[in-house]
């Protein structure tokens, strides 16, 4: 497992860094949004965000210029027949987001590889 992350590690570096040498971009990270469409409207520390609100900042971000964006994974719910409605919205706005790459995390892993887009760049 630790030679599996060191070699995405690896790869994400020699990316950023060639990229970088010939390109002005803004780099962001997000993910481990676990199926959070709508903000919880919990307290702050616990609000996930949801969709809606991570679609805006993007947005934003790239009318201000250009956005290198990779997500860390674990978008998905846990398992559930309302979790299977969620994953197909959750790729669906991930393509209007446009990730360089996608990583699979532990609520991916858990759905199996039908639930992946092939259209998306899961790694």
């Amino acid at each position: 497992m630790i030679r599996f992350f060191w070699s995405i590690g690896s790869i994400l570096f020699l990316f950023l860094f060639s990229y970088s040498q010939s390109h002005s971009k803004t780099i962001l990270f997000s993910g481990d949004l676990r199926g959070e469409i709508k903000p919880c409207g919990c307290a702050e520390e616990g609000d996930m965000g949801g969709l809606l609100r991570r679609a805006t900042f993007f947005r934003n971000l790239q009318n201000e210029g250009r956005v290198l964006y990779f997500d860390l994974g674990n978008n998905f719910p846990k398992p559930s027949e309302q979790g299977n409605l969620k994953v197909g919205l959750i790729q669906r706005s991930l393509k209007q987001m446009n990730p360089s790459v996608i990583l699979i995390g532990p609520n991916e892993w858990s759905y199996g590889k039908e639930f992946i887009d092939s259209e998306l760049p899961y790694l």
